[in-house]
């Protein structure tokens, strides 16, 4: 039972997460809305690595991956809303 509620959870993440973002278009990737700041696609793709870094954080050994100075450069060279999007999804997906 606690495994499916926790792929309900996630579920129930993943289509918040969808719903809160569908206005965005892929003209929006390059937003941001102030200078330095993460841009849409940019964000969408720190979320799809935040349930990555979780998942193996909380279950692989190692822990968790503590590099943010890597992951930050990781996800700042992301340029796509559409490339971020398939990447939250397989991010879901592996989670699954």
């Amino acid at each position: 039972m606690a495994k499916q509620q926790l792929l309900d959870q996630l579920t129930a993440m993943q289509e918040y997460f969808d719903r809160s973002t569908r206005a965005l278009e892929e003209k929006d990737s390059a937003f941001a809305p102030k200078e330095n700041m993460f841009t849409a696609a940019q964000l969408v793709a720190h979320v799809a690595q935040t349930v990555d870094w979780f998942i193996q954080g909380a279950f692989a050994a190692g822990g968790f991956d503590m590099d943010f100075e890597r992951m930050d450069k990781d996800v700042r060279g992301v340029v796509s809303l559409a490339a971020a999007r398939a990447r939250m999804e397989q991010s879901c997906a592996n989670a699954r």
